[in-house]
């Protein structure tokens, strides 16, 4: 059990936290593979607030990428399949669970949409290997894969989410300041091998909890408040974020 001290500035909204400091994981429980489930856990202090708000965009991401996913590589091992269970109304525990699986199952089931893999919009790296027909956003067929529509804005929150809970373990307890502006993208497929490359000539570490979750952070010198980051989650999405003090 991880023991956070009572009073502290929550990491993440830099408000001070009201009674006792709730454990957030920055790599969500429910993400982490079938293949670490003795791992420990990165975790830091959160007020409710926002320990809240990133459990609800974490369960609506997961939805979206853990069935993008391969239930049998060691880096995802079992995420589909969690996924699935959890929209399975045979599979609640109550009976208010199973028809709030049934609904959540409803509500997913009409929003897949088919995807051509080189389609404006399409997450980058995320491809169907076996291809299908149907009804595309436009609402005309398309040959792709089923995908569920992102909300760019639960990306860019979980990215930032990420960055200041890793920089808060990474620095031993010192939350980056609220004035750090973070800035978020999603490195295109065609750029994953640069952003190899200066990871190699940068000499930049790998951290994070294998298999299932990388991170790589450079730092300019003398200033820690400066970051350039690059996140892999199950080795199939990556997420890339800067950090600077100007506006």
């Amino acid at each position: 059990m991880t023991t956070l001290p009572r009073h502290q500035i929550c990491p993440y909204c830099s408000q001070p936290i009201e009674g006792k400091p709730e454990a957030e994981h920055v790599f969500p429980r429910s993400w982490y593979p079938d293949s670490t489930t003795t791992t420990q856990r990165l975790v830091a202090p959160s007020c409710s607030k926002c320990n809240r708000a990133f459990g609800k965009i974490e369960e609506r991401l997961l939805r979206h990428w853990g069935l993008s996913v391969s239930n049998t590589d060691v880096g995802s091992r079992g995420i589909p399949d969690r996924v699935l269970r959890s929209l399975d109304p045979t599979k609640g525990k109550t009976t208010k669970d199973a028809l709030m699986r049934a609904k959540t199952r409803r509500s997913v089931k009409a929003r897949v949409r088919f995807f051509a893999p080189e389609a404006v919009g399409a997450f980058p790296g995320l491809q169907a290997s076996d291809l299908k027909r149907g009804a595309g956003p436009s609402g005309l067929w398309v040959r792709g894969a089923p995908g569920l529509t992102i909300d760019s804005k639960d990306v860019e929150t979980f990215t930032t989410k990420l960055v200041r809970g890793l920089y808060y373990i990474g620095s031993q307890g010192t939350p980056l300041p609220a004035s750090v502006k973070i800035k978020t993208f999603v490195p295109g497929e065609a750029s994953w091998p640069s952003l190899q490359r200066m990871i190699t000539d940068n000499r930049m570490v790998t951290h994070g909890i294998p298999p299932g979750f990388l991170y790589w952070v450079g730092f300019a010198e003398g200033n820690l408040l400066l970051s350039f980051w690059i996140i892999s989650i199950w080795g199939r999405i990556l997420l890339g974020a800067s950090t600077d003090t100007d506006g």
